[in-house]
């Protein structure tokens, strides 16, 4: 090899390594958004009343809120947020 290309790559693996030396910018200081970004393939259907957009929305429901019960083994409902229940006596 010529002295030339001996040089330019070694010039070349130089600049890689302190490339990735770089921390970059890394502020401490910066603010949190506290923004949940969800992607949706579709429209969540909210203004809607058909059947297929009910999807879209409970998928975007249930990464946000708890449900007041869940169903345990067997289909059993378990407390979620609710933690007692019960009926009236007049059955309302």
């Amino acid at each position: 090899m010529s002295k030339k290309t001996i040089i330019s790559i070694l010039s070349v693996l130089i600049f890689i390594i302190l490339t990735g030396c770089n921390e970059g910018s890394q502020d401490p200081t910066t603010e949190q958004n506290n923004t949940i970004q969800v992607a949706v393939t579709s429209d969540s259907g909210a203004n809607k009343l058909d059947a297929t957009s009910y999807e879209e929305s409970m998928q975007l429901y249930t990464a946000v809120y708890d449900p007041l019960v869940k169903y345990g083994e067997n289909g059993k409902i378990k407390p979620g947020l609710a933690e007692s229940w019960g009926i009236s006596k007049d059955g309302k």
